[in-house]
C-alpha cells in the first residue's frame, strides 16, 4: 500500500516523474487521442410549461441514435433516427399515436391508411 502511494506522489508531484510519464507514454505504441471516448450527451429540451419538448442523445455535437418529440400538450408527434448529425428515417404520429407517415433518408414518403393525412 504504501508503494503505490509512492509511486502516485512520484508521478503525480515530481518532475522527473513527469518527464518519465510522458516519455512512457511517446515510447507505448497506443497513440493519446486512442486513450479518450467520443463525448456523448443526453439531451432533454422542455417547453416554458414544464413538459418535454424533445429528448436524445449526441455524440460530438452531432444528433445520434432515436430522437423523441412532443407536442406542448404531451402526445408523442415523432420519432427519429440520426447517425453522425444525419437523419436516416423519421415517424409523424396521429393525435391518437398512430404511424402517419415514415421519411427516409432519401426523402420517400409513405402515408398509412388510417392518418387522413395522405395527399
Amino acid at each position: 500500500m504504501m508503494l503505490k502511494l509512492r509511486v502516485k506522489y512520484f508521478f503525480k508531484y515530481s518532475q522527473i516523474g513527469s518527464i518519465l510519464l510522458i516519455l512512457l507514454l511517446l515510447a507505448s505504441h497506443i497513440p493519446l487521442h486512442a486513450q479518450y471516448k467520443a463525448a456523448k450527451h443526453k439531451v432533454k429540451v422542455f417547453y416554458k410549461s414544464g413538459k418535454m419538448k424533445e429528448k436524445g442523445q449526441t455524440r460530438n455535437k452531432k444528433k445520434t441514435g432515436i430522437w423523441n418529440y412532443y407536442s406542448d400538450g404531451g402526445k408523442h408527434e415523432r420519432k427519429e433516427k440520426w447517425m453522425d448529425g444525419k437523419m436516416k428515417w423519421a415517424i409523424f404520429y396521429t393525435s391518437r399515436h398512430r404511424k402517419a407517415k415514415t421519411i427516409n433518408s432519401f426523402g420517400d414518403t409513405t402515408y398509412f391508411k388510417d392518418c387522413s393525412c395522405a395527399p
